[in-house]
């Protein structure tokens, strides 16, 4: 168990492993972060703001284990509870624009439906995966659930498709949620990128119903 790491540190916690290895983190005595959520959503949202400059010694299997450590395995969701401070939470949640602007669209390059590769798996389920639902259910998370479908929205507007693809799969969960605000965010992304790869117009419009794998 390790207790205050320094943001180096934390990278190499989560992200410094052998790429055969990718879940070191489920072996018995392997390495763990417990509590103190708060410094986990400070260094969660460094790592997204500039995830070009701090994972760029690490490969895209080293990145893919890591993230899916961070978001599906307690990390995130520790670093989301309503202990952390509302500003904390939603810096964390807004960071992940850049995750995807400055990450995934420099190294996931062409659509891969389903996921395909490492580092293109985490891009498309990262919204599956993700701690935190579309509607809130208590009003005090209300501008943290609100911050989340504008993040799909930003994400879905950069070129690349698999960023994309990964907003795509995100909003088509929330149809189920807030219907109305998913199908508007898809329309308009359909207006405007009429010459889209047609797997990508085929996906969207199944997401804007909800019938998404």
């Amino acid at each position: 168990v390790i207790q205050s790491p320094s943001f180096e540190r934390w990278l190499e916690h989560a992200f410094d492993h052998p790429e055969e290895d990718p879940k070191w983190h489920r072996r018995p005595g392997g390495e763990h972060w417990s509590g103190e959520p708060a410094l986990k959503a400070e260094h969660i949202a460094r790592t997204f703001e500039l995830a070009d400059e701090h994972l760029a010694r690490f490969s895209d299997q080293q990145i893919e284990a890591g993230l899916w450590m961070i978001i599906g395995e307690g990390y995130a969701g520790a670093a989301l509870d309503d202990e952390v401070p509302s500003e904390l939470r939603v810096r964390l949640v807004r960071s992940t624009c850049d995750l995807f602007q400055k990450l995934f669209a420099a190294r996931c390059r062409r659509l891969e439906l389903g996921g395909g590769p490492p580092i293109y798996r985490i891009c498309y389920m990262f919204w599956e995966i993700f701690p935190l639902e579309n509607k809130p259910e208590h009003p005090r998370d209300a501008a943290l659930c609100e911050e989340k479908i504008s993040a799909l929205e930003r994400i879905l507007e950069i070129d690349n498709p698999m960023c994309q693809y990964s907003a795509l799969h995100g909003l088509g969960h929330a149809q189920f949620e807030l219907p109305e605000r998913s199908a508007a965010i898809i329309d308009s992304w359909l207006v405007k990128h009429e010459t889209a790869d047609p797997r990508l117009r085929e996906y969207a419009q199944d997401a804007r119903t909800g019938d998404i794998q």
